[in-house]
């Protein structure tokens, strides 16, 4: 199942759960505890560990708060 992250350059991301489970029902399969997380690590929202699907709404005010706190964003050349 796959978690959005938010990225210190505020792209999202599907990214896939990498917490194999291994038993021989299972055979490899990756599920549950997909989470959105913001830049600072904190999670916004977390499943539980089962198949879930997680959502988040995006507020596009913290985001222009958090471009102005990363200072590696004045390095940038465009």
């Amino acid at each position: 199942m796959p978690y959005l992250g938010l990225t210190p350059t505020h792209s999202i991301h599907p990214r896939p759960c990498t917490r194999p489970i291994w038993s021989p029902q299972c055979r490899g399969e990756s599920i549950g505890h997909s989470v959105i997380v913001d830049p600072w690590g904190q999670i916004l929202a977390q499943a539980p560990d089962r198949a879930y699907v997680v959502t988040g709404e995006l507020n596009f005010a913290y985001q222009d708060q958090l471009r102005e706190r990363l200072p590696c964003l004045n390095h940038r050349c465009i």
